[in-house]
């Protein structure tokens, strides 16, 4: 047998969409480079001194919370149904452990589990703000859609009134 949902609505390509998926893929795109490089120092990457740059290479565990967590916030804004990003936080949860054990195989780098352990806390910071954003941003949308319920069926009542009043 074969359910049809009579109410299925085409998807749009929105320009939402593409941006958001831009995002990801970038992000997902420099976190694999930067964790899978021969070396986890980040003044050899080439770029200007700065102050930013020398606490990232002393702080090597550290930096991994704001850069899982500046990682995942395309996948957590930019999905609106909770099971997507639910989903989508498993994913990235499995990808920062995954990197690490690759790590195992590369010589000149060296995994542990503070890398693990900071890189969830970033993701976790993240999806539970997201969740809690997304949780008031739905309260508003169907307290409205009552609102707007609510002056349809007053609309409806006038109607229904009116002509019965205009022939009195």
């Amino acid at each position: 047998m074969e359910a049809v949902n009579a109410q299925a609505r085409p998807f749009r390509l929105k320009s939402r969409h593409i941006v958001g998926a831009s995002a990801a893929l970038c992000g997902l795109g420099c976190m694999l480079f930067l964790c899978l490089r021969p070396t986890g120092n980040f003044g050899t990457l080439g770029l200007p001194d700065s102050a930013l740059i020398r606490w990232m290479d002393a702080h090597g565990e550290l930096r991994n919370l704001p850069a899982f967590a500046v990682l995942t916030m395309p996948f957590m804004f930019g999905l609106r149904r909770a099971s997507r990003r639910r989903w989508a936080t498993y994913g990235l949860l499995f990808l920062s452990a995954a990197v690490e054990g690759v790590q195992l195989f590369l010589p000149s780098r060296v995994p542990s589990l503070a890398d693990i352990f900071w890189s969830w806390a970033g993701i976790a910071l993240v999806a539970v703000a997201a969740e809690a954003i997304w949780e008031r941003v739905e309260t508003r949308l169907r307290r409205k859609a009552g609102v707007r319920r609510q002056q349809r069926r007053v609309l409806a009542r006038a109607r229904l009134v009116r002509p019965a009043i205009a022939r009195a």
